[in-house]
């Protein structure tokens, strides 16, 4: 996935509905990291963000968790 979503904008619904429901279960913690640090965030809306933060902080995923505070 390295970089291939990068340039993509997802609609905040297609985020919000999908990804985030979906890899909101804990045995899928890893890929939504992966997805988190490949995604353009750059206009998605600050609650978004925080819920991603949160999910990161709650599973320890480092690598997401840096990327969301930069």
């Amino acid at each position: 996935m390295a970089g291939k979503l990068n340039d993509w904008e997802l609609p905040n619904e297609v985020i919000q509905n999908h990804v985030i429901k979906f890899y909101k279960d804990p045995s899928r913690a890893e890929a939504l990291e992966k997805i988190i640090v490949n995604l353009n965030l750059k206009k998605c809306p600050k609650t978004i963000i925080l819920e991603f933060i949160h999910f990161a902080e709650l599973h320890y995923l480092t690598t997401a968790i840096l990327f969301l505070y930069t």
